[in-house]
């Protein structure tokens, strides 16, 4: 198929890749099919990073403001005005542009105009091909039509647009660039490329072990040439909405165009970098000063293959026992720093904050600004806004307070439903809620029992699932019972809401009030002990389980002599 060029004048000059961000898989078509003219070059202006450190150095003493990695070079490079475009015999066309800025480490862009046409790729690499992100197509398509790409490793990066034959028209123009001076994946460490501080604790060390599940609620946060942490937390409403938690001093550019970068992390304790999986775009729901809080809520679908979590937390007003962190030092890969002592209450910066006295273990950093912050209970209790400690200065961080926050605005999101609860435990974002089905059946002090649950159901989690049942009658023998089948059948003058074969958990007693009957009574049971405990090994992440309760009622008016609950349908979680 013979080729035909055109070459914009203006600025111009002279593998699938383990850190992915949502795209569609397939390659470049310049990889497969060489072209007689290279994509053109635009050199981006030169970067006086020993000024731009100078600049940075009073920011990055007290941890106030997004951790700057790159400077923000504005430009108008679009498909109209720079770049090569081919033409193929059969009208189909590609566009390729290169961007260079000498010395960089990675190179990242915001687009203000992006749109695909159907059957469109765009491809973004850098010049060994070692990077190599896409394709971007019409699924990437949102509504106020901007994007941005994740930092790639390199001085220079291609794009290519790849548009059919009779396809309308797409746009692009990058607006713009961002040539870091700090090393973001810990590839180098020259110049202004630098690790986190020596003291940092990588999450999958020991100290992690008991936070493996909320570790992934949090991600690396880049908005243009900034950094901070934050974390994914779930709602009263238990409807899986995919908001994100980071602080109001770390908010900038436009949300539309953040990049949010879960799961990089070292994969074990002595790593020093790993892989990453990221998603690009989110809409603004609440910001304050009063607690620093942001509250953004992620546009596209996270994939399920990222494993997200979203965090429980806490209102309380209670001093936690003790606070763990999970963070991103200097955008390093993921750390934990914890204080084995009781937060205090104080005021930072004119915020109401949880004061670190002391670090025990780790530290934070700048790139730290807008973690979780995690009490004794693994509940969000709030976000970094700033302070002092450093490895060799282990004293003085300040999170504002996230139930300062929740009277801020935000519990209109997180709290939806209006409930006021104090706490909510954190769920898998993929696994279905917990929901009540079948019907009770009504006992002899004409009461329904109702079944009802909190928490989340996991395999690892050492927060509760606890399953109760109410409106029992009181000082009678029950219990529950469980199968992995539901089932709707008439029984004893109410309902079997599980088919056998069904397995029965201990005898309790209702308990509740002194004689005579009334309905008093109830169970309880923290079920994750079970699915923990060993005894039934079919109780595993992603096994749907089906529980209802039985108790005695020696007044049954249907003469079984027993009452019946409604059930309880969930699976269970990582």
């Amino acid at each position: 198929m013979k080729a035909h060029f055109l070459i914009f004048a203006a600025a111009v000059c002279a593998a699938s890749s383990a850190q992915a961000q949502i795209s569609y898989g397939g390659e470049p078509l310049s990889f497969s099919r060489p072209l007689s003219i290279e994509a053109p070059t635009t050199l981006m202006p030169h970067v006086d990073v020993p000024a731009l450190l100078a600049e940075d150095e009073e920011n990055m003493r007290t941890k106030v403001g997004a951790f700057r990695f790159a400077p923000t070079l504005p430009v108008e490079l679009s498909l109209d005005n720079s770049g090569v475009w081919t033409s193929f015999d059969n009208g189909d066309r590609m566009w390729r542009l290169r961007i260079e800025s000498p010395g960089a480490y990675s190179i990242n862009v915001i687009f203000d105009s992006f749109w695909m046409p159907p059957g469109a790729s765009l491809f973004v690499y850098n010049d060994d091909r070692s990077w190599v992100l896409g394709e971007f197509n019409e699924l990437n398509n949102e509504s106020h039509g901007q994007f941005a790409i994740q930092p790639v490793v390199g001085e220079a990066v291609t794009f290519e647009y790849y548009e059919p034959a009779n396809a309308p028209s797409g746009r692009l123009q990058i607006s713009e660039v961002f040539p870091a001076y700090r090393d973001l994946y810990g590839l180098g460490k020259a110049g202004g490329g630098k690790a986190s501080g020596s003291c940092n604790i990588n999450v999958n060390c020991p100290l992690g072990a008991n936070f493996q599940d909320v570790k992934r609620s949090s991600a690396r946060l880049v908005m243009g040439g900034g950094l901070c942490s934050g974390s994914l937390v779930t709602n009263t409403a238990n409807d899986g909405k995919q908001y994100f938690m980071t602080a109001n001093h770390c908010y900038g550019g436009n949300p539309a165009t953040w990049v949010f970068q879960f799961n990089y992390e070292a994969v074990n304790c002595n790593g020093t970098t790993g892989s990453m999986q990221s998603v690009t775009g989110s809409t603004l729901k609440t910001k304050s000063a009063t607690g620093d809080h942001c509250l953004v809520q992620i546009t596209p679908t996270i994939p399920q293959n990222y494993n997200a979590y979203l965090a429980g937390w806490s209102r309380s007003t209670t001093n936690p026992t003790m606070g763990t962190g999970i963070h991103h030092p200097q955008g390093d890969i993921k750390k934990i720093c914890q204080d084995i002592n009781s937060l205090t209450k104080a005021t930072f910066g004119g915020t109401n904050c949880w004061h670190i006295s002391q670090w025990d273990f780790g530290v934070t950093e700048p790139g730290s600004s807008g973690s979780p912050i995690y009490d004794q209970n693994k509940r969000y209790v709030g976000q970094l806004y700033g302070g002092s400690a450093t490895c060799s200065f282990l004293f003085d961080d300040y999170y504002g307070r996230f139930d300062i926050s929740m009277g801020a605005g935000l519990a209109t999101y997180l709290d939806p439903l209006g409930t006021g609860q104090t706490t909510t435990d954190g769920r898998e974002l993929y696994q279905p809620a917990a929901s009540v089905y079948c019907t009770s059946k009504v006992n002899s002090q004409f009461c329904n029992p109702v079944i009802a649950f909190t928490g989340t159901a996991s395999a690892s989690s050492g927060s509760p699932f606890t399953i109760s049942c109410s409106a029992l009658i009181n000082n009678k023998n029950g219990l529950f019972f469980y199968g992995y089948t539901p089932l709707g059948a008439s029984f004893q003058g109410g309902h079997l809401c599980i088919k056998a074969p069904t397995k029965r958990l201990s005898v309790q007693n209702t308990g509740g009030n002194p004689p005579p009957d009334d309905c008093s009574g109830a169970l309880s049971v923290n079920f994750n002990a079970v699915i923990q405990g060993g005894s039934d090994p079919a109780l595993i992440p992603g096994a749907k389980i089906y529980v209802q309760t039985w108790a005695r009622d020696p007044n049954d008016f249907n003469g079984f002599g027993t009452q019946l609950s409604d059930a309880l349908q969930f699976t269970i979680g990582n």
